[in-house]
């Protein structure tokens, strides 16, 4: 599924404090959203070209993987619900937070 690109930004000059919307009434709530979709505007980053290019990119490496394409043992990662692909330096999340390793040198592919 293609689609072009967008950066969604949000203007710097708005009256709206976000940490208040939980605690509004409904009619108040629904005004405040009204006012963050209006300061909210998308920018283009990619145009549809460049989105098919990537995707193509995109596409040969999970190729390579799937083919046993890299030399390195540590360049696809698979689980049961994702593939991650390192490359240069990887990384090992650990059990939690502040355990996260980073491979030697030679582990993932350049």
């Amino acid at each position: 599924d293609i689609s072009v690109s967008t950066m969604y930004k949000f203007d710097p000059n708005s009256q709206f404090d976000a940490q208040q919307l939980p605690s509004m009434p409904a009619e108040e709530r629904e005004k405040a959203q009204q006012a963050v979709q209006k300061d909210c505007y998308v920018e283009p980053m990619l145009d549809v070209q460049k989105c098919c290019e990537i995707e193509k990119l995109i596409d040969e490496v999970v190729e390579c993987g799937n083919r046993g394409g890299f030399s390195c043992p540590k360049t696809v990662d698979k689980t049961r619900l994702r593939t991650k692909y390192f490359f240069g330096v990887g990384y090992k999340y650990g059990d939690g937070k502040g355990t996260e390793t980073v491979y030697p040198e030679g582990c993932v592919d350049p």
